[in-house]
């Protein structure tokens, strides 16, 4: 677990979110003060705090951690894409062949526009 990554991507959470500590404090069930304290790196959470702020975050606990490189961003699907999911996981083999080449078509292009 890297706690200095927890500072950072908690602050970077709040920031990207526009709320001021007391805001932010007000949605994961603490104060000012701990957050304050968590974003300077002055307080470790227990693990069981992780899990608390990862769900009233909707971000990944090892996003939290540091344990996922990926933006918060990432983590988070609307209704629509859940429903694809769960329409990918139903689609019989052949069909989830089709879409995983759609879909490595995409990766690959947008790849190339980055590189």
């Amino acid at each position: 677990m890297n706690f200095t990554l927890f500072s950072e991507r908690l602050k970077a959470i709040r920031i990207s979110r526009n709320l001021s500590q007391d805001e932010f404090a007000d949605i994961l069930g603490t104060s000012k003060q701990v957050i304050s304290r968590y974003e300077t790196g002055q307080r470790v959470p227990k693990i069981s705090t992780v899990a608390d702020y990862a769900e009233r975050l909707h971000v990944a606990q090892a996003y939290l951690l540091g344990e996922a490189p990926a933006s918060p961003s990432d983590f988070e699907i609307s209704d629509h894409e859940k429903e694809i999911i769960i329409a990918y996981r139903k689609a019989l083999s052949n069909d989830r062949d089709i879409i995983d080449n759609i879909a490595g078509r995409y990766t690959r292009a947008e790849n190339e526009k980055i590189g």
